[in-house]
């Protein structure tokens, strides 16, 4: 079914719908480019509170705070228990910072809280890399009725900033069909940064080789 629907999707986008984002804000530090199609380096701690660039309206951009830990646990395996008391909005919610570990095909992700305690859970990566930009395994989302169907497609992609920033460009896709044939349909992207909580060593975030 997926395939069918991403294909439905894929028409429907083309066939001149709504289509936002992509810029790149042009106050933050510089992505660091891999050679060779190799991966940046992921590893390493960073603050929850943090930024996402969108477009609002055609050709209008706004910045919003954004929680880290909040927005990753979204992307936990099922199976695993989800945060505790986190929040869209950082300023209300209790985690402080977040620890990220590659370990092959797992992101480790361990939130810890303003009062110390803390929260691990892995996440499925595609340890396949492109733009130097890391994939997560992608998430889909489907609600069907007897004649008509919403289905939503997400992906986020993870790099690094010169300054040791996190950097996570994330895409979705999504439209409305009845019998697999496509209504209406609309995509969006947006560039999140989460500061480094300790500067980057010389070097770390350069390259990594593996693929």
């Amino acid at each position: 079914m997926f395939r069918i629907a991403a294909v439905c999707i894929a028409c429907s986008l083309v066939s001149g719908c709504m289509s936002f984002g992509g810029a790149y804000p042009l106050n933050w530090a510089e992505p660091i480019e891999v050679e060779n199609d190799g991966c940046p380096i992921i590893d390493g701690e960073f603050q929850n509170a943090g930024a996402m660039f969108h477009e609002q309206s055609e050709g209008s951009y706004v910045e919003e705070p954004i929680s880290l830990a909040n927005l990753l646990s979204g992307w936990a395996d099922p199976a695993d228990k989800r945060l505790d008391f986190s929040t869209f909005d950082p300023a209300t919610d209790v985690h402080e910072t977040v620890n990220l570990q590659l370990a092959g095909e797992t992101l480790r992700v361990r939130a810890k809280r303003t009062d110390g305690e803390s929260r691990t859970f892995d996440i499925p990566v595609r340890h396949r890399c492109e733009d130097s930009l890391m994939n997560l395994v992608p998430n889909w989302n489907a609600d069907t009725t007897v004649l008509f169907s919403i289905v939503d497609r997400s992906s986020l992609q993870l790099g690094r900033a010169t300054d040791g920033s996190l950097l996570m460009h994330s895409k979705n896709a999504g439209g409305l069909f009845l019998m697999y044939m496509p209504l209406v349909g609309g995509s969006d992207q947006r560039w999140i940064r989460f500061p480094a909580t300790e500067p980057m060593p010389s070097g770390a975030g350069s390259l990594s080789a593996s693929n």
